[in-house]
Protein backbone atom coordinates (compact mmCIF):
# COMPACT_ATOMS: atom_id res chain seq x y z
CA UNK A 1 0.00 0.00 0.00
CA UNK A 2 1.35 3.40 -0.97
CA UNK A 3 2.07 6.02 1.68
CA UNK A 4 -0.40 8.43 0.03
CA UNK A 5 -3.15 5.78 0.25
CA UNK A 6 -2.38 5.16 3.93
CA UNK A 7 -2.63 8.89 4.67
CA UNK A 8 -5.91 9.12 2.71
CA UNK A 9 -7.45 6.22 4.65
CA UNK A 10 -6.21 7.50 8.00
CA UNK A 11 -7.69 10.94 7.29
CA UNK A 12 -11.05 9.37 6.35
CA UNK A 13 -11.31 7.07 9.39
CA UNK A 14 -9.73 9.48 11.87
CA UNK A 15 -12.94 10.39 13.75
CA UNK A 16 -13.74 6.71 14.42
CA UNK A 17 -12.27 4.19 16.83
CA UNK A 18 -10.21 1.56 15.05
CA UNK A 19 -12.46 -1.20 16.44
CA UNK A 20 -15.51 0.56 14.98
CA UNK A 21 -13.79 0.68 11.58
CA UNK A 22 -13.03 -3.03 11.82
CA UNK A 23 -16.68 -3.71 12.68
CA UNK A 24 -17.81 -1.64 9.69
CA UNK A 25 -15.53 -3.59 7.34
CA UNK A 26 -16.82 -6.89 8.77
CA UNK A 27 -20.43 -5.71 8.33
CA UNK A 28 -19.77 -4.55 4.75
CA UNK A 29 -18.22 -7.91 3.89
CA UNK A 30 -21.15 -9.77 5.48
CA UNK A 31 -23.76 -7.67 3.64
CA UNK A 32 -21.97 -8.09 0.31
CA UNK A 33 -22.03 -11.89 0.73
CA UNK A 34 -25.78 -11.73 1.44
CA UNK A 35 -26.47 -9.48 -1.55
CA UNK A 36 -27.53 -6.47 0.54
CA UNK A 37 -26.44 -3.16 -0.96
CA UNK A 38 -25.41 -0.11 1.02
CA UNK A 39 -28.43 1.71 -0.42
CA UNK A 40 -30.78 -1.00 0.88
CA UNK A 41 -29.10 -0.81 4.28
CA UNK A 42 -29.65 2.98 4.36
CA UNK A 43 -33.34 2.47 3.50
CA UNK A 44 -33.66 -0.12 6.27
CA UNK A 45 -32.06 2.21 8.83
CA UNK A 46 -34.32 5.10 7.77
CA UNK A 47 -37.42 2.88 8.12
CA UNK A 48 -36.31 1.73 11.59
CA UNK A 49 -35.71 5.32 12.69
CA UNK A 50 -39.19 6.32 11.43
CA UNK A 51 -40.68 3.39 13.35
CA UNK A 52 -38.83 4.33 16.52
CA UNK A 53 -39.98 7.95 16.21
CA UNK A 54 -43.58 6.81 15.62
CA UNK A 55 -43.45 4.52 18.65
CA UNK A 56 -41.94 7.32 20.73
CA UNK A 57 -44.76 9.70 19.72
CA UNK A 58 -47.34 7.05 20.68
CA UNK A 59 -45.70 6.48 24.07
CA UNK A 60 -45.48 10.21 24.72
CA UNK A 61 -49.17 10.61 23.85
CA UNK A 62 -50.07 7.73 26.18
CA UNK A 63 -47.97 9.18 28.99
CA UNK A 64 -49.54 12.61 28.53
CA UNK A 65 -53.04 11.10 28.62
CA UNK A 66 -52.27 9.05 31.72
CA UNK A 67 -50.73 12.10 33.40
CA UNK A 68 -53.86 14.11 32.61
CA UNK A 69 -56.32 11.57 34.01
CA UNK A 70 -54.24 10.29 36.94
CA UNK A 71 -55.57 11.80 40.17
CA UNK A 72 -53.86 14.83 41.65
CA UNK A 73 -53.79 15.88 45.26
CA UNK A 74 -56.62 18.32 46.01
CA UNK A 75 -54.40 20.18 48.47
CA UNK A 76 -51.10 20.67 46.62
CA UNK A 77 -51.72 19.44 43.05
CA UNK A 78 -49.04 16.73 43.05
CA UNK A 79 -49.73 13.33 41.47
CA UNK A 80 -51.05 11.01 44.15
CA UNK A 81 -49.79 7.49 44.70
CA UNK A 82 -51.88 4.43 45.38
CA UNK A 83 -51.11 1.62 47.77
CA UNK A 84 -53.00 -1.52 48.70
CA UNK A 85 -55.19 -1.09 51.77
CA UNK A 86 -55.77 -3.52 54.60
CA UNK A 87 -59.08 -5.03 53.46
CA UNK A 88 -58.54 -5.29 49.72
CA UNK A 89 -59.27 -1.61 49.24
CA UNK A 90 -56.69 0.96 48.22
CA UNK A 91 -55.24 4.05 49.80
CA UNK A 92 -54.55 7.19 47.79
CA UNK A 93 -51.91 9.44 49.30
CA UNK A 94 -49.82 12.45 48.40
CA UNK A 95 -46.10 11.96 48.98
CA UNK A 96 -45.62 15.74 49.27
CA UNK A 97 -48.28 16.93 51.73
CA UNK A 98 -49.50 13.57 53.13
CA UNK A 99 -53.11 14.05 52.02
CA UNK A 100 -54.89 10.70 51.77
CA UNK A 101 -58.17 8.92 51.18
CA UNK A 102 -59.40 5.37 50.86
CA UNK A 103 -61.04 3.78 47.83
CA UNK A 104 -63.25 0.67 47.91
CA UNK A 105 -61.62 -0.59 44.71
CA UNK A 106 -58.35 -2.53 44.79
CA UNK A 107 -55.16 -0.98 43.50
CA UNK A 108 -55.25 -3.27 40.42
CA UNK A 109 -58.86 -2.30 39.65
CA UNK A 110 -58.03 1.40 39.86
CA UNK A 111 -55.00 1.07 37.59
CA UNK A 112 -56.93 -1.08 35.08
CA UNK A 113 -59.77 1.47 34.96
CA UNK A 114 -57.46 4.46 34.54
CA UNK A 115 -55.44 2.66 31.86
CA UNK A 116 -58.61 1.66 30.00
CA UNK A 117 -59.82 5.27 30.18
CA UNK A 118 -56.50 6.54 28.79
CA UNK A 119 -56.48 4.00 25.98
CA UNK A 120 -60.09 4.85 25.08
CA UNK A 121 -59.15 8.53 24.91
CA UNK A 122 -56.17 7.74 22.68
CA UNK A 123 -58.34 5.58 20.40
CA UNK A 124 -60.97 8.30 20.14
CA UNK A 125 -58.36 10.94 19.38
CA UNK A 126 -58.46 12.60 22.80
CA UNK A 127 -62.16 13.44 22.66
Amino acid sequence: MKQSDILKVEAAIGPFRFGAVQDAVTLARHLRRRGVSFSLLEQYIAARVRGIRRDTRRLEARQATLARIWPHCPDCGEFVKIAPGDDGDSHWFCPKCRWGRYDARTKDQVIRELTAQAEAELRDGGK
